[in-house]
């Protein structure tokens, strides 16, 4: 059986390593024959409809094509406003496979977005509601895609429930291992006698690093925060306003910034994590969640329906806090911090085994053979 990936954005982007991981996962059957092809992106129409004419010629001999797709208000790795519609329509019409879509950040979109004021000399003013093209591109998607895939019901519920072709397969989780100590990690990084508690990922206003500052200025002196990760975008004006935050609340020498790392110099601070703190106001599927999952830290996160999921998967496995606030926060920190890390360690492990991606890639293999009608073995 032949599997065609399309990879669309920077292979860093969290979408686009997605694909790209269970794409190296599919090569390791031997039952599947492997196509991958990267569309880049550039923003003359006559370019890109001849590169995805061209692949959908590459793609000729596969029996179903996987691609990623993030569903956002402002911009996705397919673009923005009415591009992503634009290039995934061409794509299904170059394409003869059936299409599977795994849609990420799976927001409420609205129908109806902006209001065009229209004057009428005679009937005076009249305002038409516009649709909104995000909307427009998941309608599509419901109607022309095989399958579309997400990563929790609660996502399930946004992009469409009552949709016979929604499938649920969980966010995989990659397997890491640590290396070094927690102690041993700490010294390394100049951390010795701290209690450190980590936020993975992209600073974003939604992944809630203002409220971990203001709750920094509730616990005990010998609390650190690491943000590890950058800004997304090169305006670092968020980032700087969280350092003004903390200069105000006097945490600026208990905050750590390390900006983007890459996965090798990422591990030392994975390592020495106390605490892994994902204290999100909203969330789709987390990459971040999934890494602090894969080396079995301690994780305390917003009590939001996805992490109930994972709870359901294996109880009690991630601590949650409520309401969102700084002092709900810092008291649950307090009390996470308070007890032996060895507890809950093989909760923690039984939900690694079975996000593992081998295991969750085991759950596209049935997608795969129910749309292409095939049999697959191994």
């Amino acid at each position: 059986m032949t599997i065609g990936y399309v990879h669309v954005g920077a292979p860093e982007h969290g979408v686009s390593r997605y694909g790209r991981l269970l794409a190296a996962e599919a090569r390791t059957r031997r039952a599947l024959r492997v196509l991958e092809r990267e569309l880049p992106l550039t923003g003359d129409p006559e370019i890109e409809r001849q590169r995805i004419v061209e692949l959908g010629t590459q793609l000729a001999g596969a029996d179903v094509v996987h691609l990623q797709y993030n569903s956002q208000l402002t911009n996705g790795v397919w673009g923005a406003a009415w591009e992503p519609l634009r290039r995934l329509r061409l794509l299904a019409r170059s394409v003869r496979a059936p299409l599977a879509v795994t849609l990420h950040d799976v927001c409420t979109l609205p129908p109806l977005s902006a209001r065009e004021i229209l004057r009428d000399p005679v009937q005076g003013v009249r305002t038409t509601r516009l649709r909104a093209p995000q909307y427009v591109t998941l309608q599509w998607l419901r109607r022309r895609t095989a399958r579309l895939l997400v990563c929790s019901e609660y996502e399930r519920a946004r992009a469409g429930a009552r949709h016979p072709r929604v499938t649920v397969i969980p966010h995989f989780v990659e397997r890491r291992e640590l290396p070094t100590s927690t102690g041993a990690a700490k010294a390394a990084l100049g951390l010795e006698g701290k209690r450190v508690v980590t936020l993975l990922g992209y600073i974003h206003q939604r992944k809630g690093h203002a409220l971990l500052i203001d709750a920094l200025a509730e616990l005990p002196a010998d609390v650190v925060v690491v943000f590890a990760g950058g800004t997304p975008q090169a305006d670092d004006s968020f980032l700087r306003s969280l350092w003004s935050r903390a200069a105000e609340r006097g945490v600026s020498d208990r905050l750590r910034v390390t900006g983007f790392v890459p996965d090798e110099e990422l591990t030392p601070y994975l390592a020495a994590t106390d605490l892994a703190v994902c204290p999100f106001r909203s969330m789709s599927a987390s990459g971040s969640l999934s890494t602090w999952i894969a080396v079995e830290r301690p994780i305390l996160a917003s009590d939001l329906p996805q992490i109930a999921e994972y709870n359901t998967l294996e109880p009690g496995v991630i601590r949650t806090f409520t309401p969102i606030t700084a002092s709900s926060l810092a008291q649950t920190i307090r009390a996470a911090l308070d007890v032996d890390p060895s507890n809950g360690c093989e909760a923690r492990s039984r939900l690694r085994a079975k996000l593992l991606l081998p295991s969750i890639f085991d759950r596209h293999m049935k997608v795969y053979r129910e749309m292409s009608c095939q049999p697959i073995k191994g």
